[in-house]
């Protein structure tokens, strides 16, 4: 398995894989100057620069040291006056540890991030530290890519892999397929020098599993555009700590 230091060498405004965020989170969300929303694994800033000209007070954090570079340069060009503290980013593994108090948090934004998480172990551990930043009663939002019904891809992926529903991104411009590939050669693609990333696309039960310390306040199946255009499947998450 490749580690995390993958998505941290994308360069700047790169990170392969982006969801929209609704308007709708301020149903649960209030935009307001003295609750603090964290973007976690915010990449180059997008997101948690639309919160801030919501109205929200908020924090970015990401692994990718490049990308958060990006935001500081692109937030500073578009601070309001009397604001100038009330957006922030930093570096983070979130699957580690967070550097924010416990139960600071009024809000929680992930992303389309838990895709990044392909251990079990991380995965746990990168919910534990949202549920810790959260305070009682704090709010997550949750967007994260579905797996497909296309099982007979996600066998192939994880003849890598080694687990069903964690798919391979391989470096673009080698325009690997597994066209025409048994199986013994799809696992030779499988070496270091061929691959980009790994990213994980969840069942419900799986997402279910890992949100079972907070109150599901909705679980709904969207569809998300990815940066290449395709349409996919997703889940859009509320929960309550």
């Amino acid at each position: 398995m490749i580690d995390y230091s993958a998505w941290n060498k994308f360069s700047e405004g790169k990170t392969p894989a982006t969801t929209p965020l609704p308007i709708k989170i301020n149903k649960y969300l209030m935009p307001s100057r003295k609750e603090l929303i964290v973007d976690v694994g915010c990449g180059w800033g997008r997101v948690t620069t639309w919160l801030y000209l919501m109205g929200y007070r908020v924090v970015g954090t990401d692994i990718n040291k490049k990308e958060i570079e990006k935001a500081k340069k692109d937030a500073k060009k578009l601070i309001i006056k009397g604001r100038e503290k009330e957006i922030s980013f930093q570096v983070d593994d979130a699957s580690e540890h967070i550097k924010l108090p416990s139960n600071s948090a009024d809000g929680v934004v992930v992303n389309g991030v838990l895709l990044a998480m392909t251990t079990v172990k991380d995965r746990k551990s990168f919910v534990s530290e949202i549920h810790r930043i959260l305070k009682p009663e704090g709010i997550i939002y949750l967007a994260e890519f579905a797996q497909t019904p296309d099982i007979y891809n996600y066998r192939k992926h994880a003849l890598i892999t080694r687990e069903t529903g964690t798919v391979v991104g391989f470096k673009h411009e080698l325009k690997i397929t597994f066209k025409d590939k048994t199986d013994e050669g799809i696992k030779a693609l499988g070496k270091p020098k061929n691959i980009d990333y790994f990213a994980h696309h969840y069942t419900k039960k799986e997402l279910e599993k890992l949100l079972v310390r907070f109150q599901i306040l909705e679980f709904n199946k969207v569809k998300f555009i990815t940066r290449s255009g395709i349409i996919t499947d997703g889940f859009v998450i509320y929960g309550r700590k």
